[in-house]
């Protein structure tokens, strides 16, 4: 779980099962806008590797979706760099420091009790998205629940605790990793189809066409992420 959704898992936990923050949610709200913008150029990064991985040809053909890719590339760090600059630095310090007065008097069984009550809401949460069937949206809703729950048993429990649950956060690990880079590659399709629109571009997938081929590569493996999905999603909640 990268830096930026570790802040807004805790974020969420501060909030919800926590009082007392008057300061957070400024300062997450700094951080937040921060690491989105961050999130935006590393999609825009994977998006040209995942061009390279999903074609087995020669990618000069492809040589207006790299520069597509490119020039998305660098607007979006300029506006990275733009927000860092902006971002308030002591703001954020002094909400961090709020958090560590506000805890470090906690006993810790008291933090661990609200910290597995927190976990069993993602477990319930996860349990009712099963139940409402297949989509691509619910998949995505998955990998964010899977995530946190995953970070979340990490935090609370020891060490010693987690070797107990090594088949669970085990199947939970391979879930998270197939989802992400199922999500990747339907971010991917999104901005592909951007190019499409922006290029005026509507015969992609008709026969003969170069994309073809990129299109269906992609198809098949995001087929092949989700095969039996549902079945391995169960596993660990509904038995």
């Amino acid at each position: 779980m990268k830096p930026g959704k570790r802040i807004r898992a805790l974020h969420k936990f501060f909030k919800y099962e926590l009082n007392g923050f008057d300061r957070i949610d400024e300062s997450f709200e700094m951080l937040n806008a921060v690491y989105k913008s961050a999130g935006i150029v590393r999609e825009n990064q994977v998006n040209r590797k995942l061009l390279q991985a999903h074609n087995n040809k020669p990618l000069t053909p492809f040589y207006g979706i790299i520069r597509f890719f490119d020039n998305k590339t660098i607007r979006s760090q300029g506006k990275l760099l733009e927000l860092i600059q902006k971002t308030d630095i002591g703001i954020v310090e002094k909400a961090g420091q709020k958090i560590f007065n506000y805890i470090k008097g906690m006993d810790d069984e008291y933090l661990k009790k609200k910290g597995v009550k927190y976990i069993n809401k993602k477990i319930g949460k996860m349990k009712s998205l099963i139940r409402r069937g297949s989509n691509n949206s619910k998949y995505h809703e998955y990998r964010i629940q899977i995530k946190e729950l995953f970070f979340f048993l990490k935090l609370v429990y020891k060490k010693k605790d987690l070797k107990e649950m090594d088949i669970r956060t085990g199947h939970l690990k391979s879930i998270e990793v197939r989802l992400g880079e199922w999500h990747d590659n339907d971010l991917f399709m999104k901005q592909l189809h951007d190019f499409f629109r922006a290029k005026h571009i509507t015969n992609y997938n008709a026969s003969g066409s170069r994309y073809k081929d990129l299109i269906n590569g992609i198809n098949h493996r995001q087929a092949v992420l989700i095969r039996n999905m549902d079945r391995r999603i169960k596993k660990p909640f509904l038995k």
